[in-house]
Parts: C-alpha cells; structure tokens; sequence
C-alpha cells in the first residue's frame, strides 16, 4: 500500500468499483478534494452510488438521506 493525499490505497492504484462506490459514500474528505466547479457532478455521482446501493440491500432510507426532499416523490420503486 502506497499513501497518496494522507490516504492508503493499493499499491496498483486502483479498486474494485464496489470498494471504490462505498469509500466515496463513507468519505465525506473525498469530496473536498475536488474544485468547487466539479461538486455539482461529484454530488450527482455520490446519489447514483447511494441508489446502487441501496437497490442492491434494499434499504429506503440510504435514498431518503441521498435526495432529501426529492426522496418522497422517488422512493416508491425502491420500497419492495
């Protein structure tokens, strides 16, 4: 493992996209990385990994914390 930024990651550089989708959901630090110009898409990234997400354990709330005021409106297809 090598330390870029003050975090390890492995020592090729890269991650599976599971690992890599739930690191950038539970790292809030990974989102200050970025320039203010760039947060509206990494926004819009990190509600499509949370949806993924939470589609894959079927959990409704993980899309009620994602999109906020949106989530009543949206949150039917994924209440099973």
């Amino acid at each position: 493992m090598r330390v870029y930024g003050g975090r390890s990651r492995p020592f090729h550089g890269r991650w599976s996209s599971d690992v890599a989708s739930r690191y950038i959901v539970l790292n809030s630090q990974f989102f200050g990385e970025y320039n203010r110009r760039k947060l509206l898409t990494i926004e819009i990234i990190r509600i499509i990994i949370l949806l993924r997400i939470s589609r894959e354990r079927y959990v409704a709330p993980i899309v009620t914390k994602a999109l906020g005021q949106l989530a009543h409106a949206l949150r039917r297809p994924w209440v099973y």
